[in-house]
């Protein structure tokens, strides 16, 4: 609650939680999210996925960053991250249309892991001042 409450005060927050399959980590946050009524609160929401033996290091957060395209402020998502994190739109691109994937091919260059960690706290901090 104390993490909410900085937030409602314009402080940005991150909230972490970890723990073992099944003690109940949705749960508390469904919980949580029922009791909350902020109409300016977005909350980003990624489950670790298993792919067999493949590491997806940025799986939950590409998933949820394409359910949000779809949501009433998509369109500012897919313009930030085409301006400050190019490399995880490349990731999405069935977010956009035929010309926007155009675009973007000349921006691909140079995709790693890094870079990707890079324009993904920046793209992330953006989008949290909004």
């Amino acid at each position: 609650m104390k993490a909410f409450q900085q937030a409602s005060n314009g402080e940005r927050c991150l909230v972490f939680m970890q723990g073992e399959q099944g003690m109940g980590k949705t749960a508390l946050l469904d919980t949580f999210l029922g009791k909350v009524h902020y109409h300016e609160l977005t909350v980003l929401r990624a489950r670790c996925v298993r792919m067999g033996r493949v590491v997806e290091r940025f799986l939950p957060l590409l998933k949820t960053r394409v359910r949000s395209c779809g949501e009433s402020y998509g369109r500012l998502i897919i313009d930030r991250l085409n301006h400050f994190a190019p490399t995880w739109l490349y990731q999405m691109l069935n977010v956009l249309d035929s010309v926007g994937c155009a675009m973007l091919q000349s921006k691909r260059l140079h995709i790693n892991s890094g870079r990707m960690l890079r324009e993904g706290a920046y793209v992330f901090e953006t989008l949290s001042k909004d």
